[in-house]
């Protein structure tokens, strides 16, 4: 059976060619049921954290200096996914690219996830929408969604989203299925320092 699994990334960068992952999280649910089973991980870049990345998530290098790197995290989160997961995330291709980046520049596939972007989904379903970032979305709905800008926090809210765009579903999992479209594969593989890809 098909799971629902929201989730979200933090990266020291906008490029995946140049940037890493530094912290993921998701969370696993099924349409109109409250239990949630959660993942959350920091992993280590293998370069300092940018100032401007540090202001917005509160993450420093010393709470990451000790985790593990990029590519064993996002195994594990593969892993706790599973094999029947349908993936959403609020524009989507972000965090997919640097997903496969950081696969391709550890010399493994870039997984065939099954990827709901809700960013294109809300500007469908809300075209009016003074924005459709994440926050202000959500703000614009009247959901509260407290401490975003961190990767759990973000999974939550896309979470609290798509539950809302699921409201009138009467197969929530069809409709998310049938809104599945093919993952974005960077263009080129990344040339990252072996440092940030162990």
């Amino acid at each position: 059976m098909a799971i629902l699994i929201a989730f979200d990334i933090e990266t020291t960068g906008l490029s995946p060619y140049e940037h890493a992952l530094l912290e993921i999280a998701g969370v696993k649910f099924h349409p109109h049921e409250p239990a949630a089973e959660t993942f959350q991980e920091l992993a280590r870049p293998g370069a300092p954290i940018p100032a401007a990345v540090r202001d917005v998530t509160g993450i420093t290098d010393a709470m990451v200096a000790a985790c593990r790197p990029p590519i064993e995290v996002l195994r594990s989160f593969l892993a706790w996914a599973g094999p029947d997961a349908y993936f959403l995330a609020q524009n989507a291709s972000f965090d997919t690219r640097f997903i496969n980046a950081t696969l391709l520049n550890g010399g493994e596939p870039a997984p065939n996830l099954r990827v709901v972007d809700t960013l294109a989904w809300a500007r469908e379903r809300f075209p009016g929408a003074a924005s459709h970032a994440l926050g202000p979305l959500l703000d614009t709905l009247g959901i509260a969604a407290p401490g975003l800008h961190r990767a759990l926090a973000d999974a939550m809210g896309v979470r609290a989203l798509v539950e809302h765009l699921l409201a009138e579903a009467s197969d929530p999992i069809r409709a998310v299925a049938a809104r599945i479209r093919p993952p974005a594969l960077p263009r080129r593989q990344s040339l990252l320092p072996d440092s940030m890809i162990d």
